[in-house]
């Protein structure tokens, strides 16, 4: 049986116990959240939990931890500022903190969106309301090292992973004034579409020259 699916959070081992699971999937129904249960080849239920289960209300705030579970959300080291070859500061503004006093997690995406895009109108020429093709963003994500608050000054390290043929994947790092090791490192697809129709068309020459100096040194994120 499968809830409405989320990231895989953590695994539980196959003796666990059906009555836990059992109560695991009321309460992920109860409060629409979910958990993930796998059936094996006999058609078993078996206990591999994908997502902590949360009862989050007004009144109420709580997290159901099955026994045995074990973090499942692989690692990487920090990269370093020296494997990005293009390098935007960006001030950090009193309204990026959030209530626990550093930046919220979605003001990454904002330094993601703005570096990329600076990049581009800096060196092909972009302009966003009237060139042709344009760039929509169709994947992105972030992995967290240390916090940032304002009013701390950031730089976005810029470089490319992969130029496919209607689409650019993007690795970028966020480093804190001047330290050496990102404080969050993501990454960011663009797929060039027509404006008009929106369909899928080649990368343009000319933003693939000057994006092949991003190339290289970069690694998969």
């Amino acid at each position: 049986m499968v809830a409405d699916g989320v990231k895989v959070l953590a695994e539980a081992p196959s003796n666990h116990s059906s009555s836990a699971l059992s109560s695991a999937k009321a309460n992920a129904h109860a409060h629409a959240h979910s958990v993930h249960f796998r059936i094996d080849d006999s058609g078993e239920e078996r206990g591999t939990i994908k997502t902590l289960i949360s009862s989050q209300s007004p009144r109420e705030h709580r997290s159901i931890r099955l026994p045995h579970l074990v973090a499942a959300m692989p690692r990487i080291p920090p990269p370093l500022r020296t494997s990005f070859p293009y390098l935007h500061p960006v001030q950090t503004r009193w309204s990026d903190n959030d209530v626990y006093g550093h930046l919220n997690n979605v003001v990454y995406y904002l330094f993601f969106d703005t570096t990329v895009n600076r990049y581009l109108i800096e060196n092909s020429g972009l302009d966003p309301t009237g060139t042709s093709p344009i760039g929509l963003v169709v994947e992105t994500g972030c992995q967290y090292f240390s916090s940032i608050s304002f009013p701390d000054e950031v730089h976005v390290g810029l470089r490319v992973a992969e130029i496919g043929r209607s689409s650019v994947r993007y690795e970028l790092a966020v480093f804190r004034e001047q330290e050496v090791e990102a404080s969050a490192t993501g990454h960011f697809v663009h797929v060039y579409v027509d404006r008009e129709s929106r369909r899928p068309t080649p990368v343009p020459e000319k933003l693939q020259k000057i994006l092949r100096p991003l190339l290289g040194i970069a690694t998969a994120a």
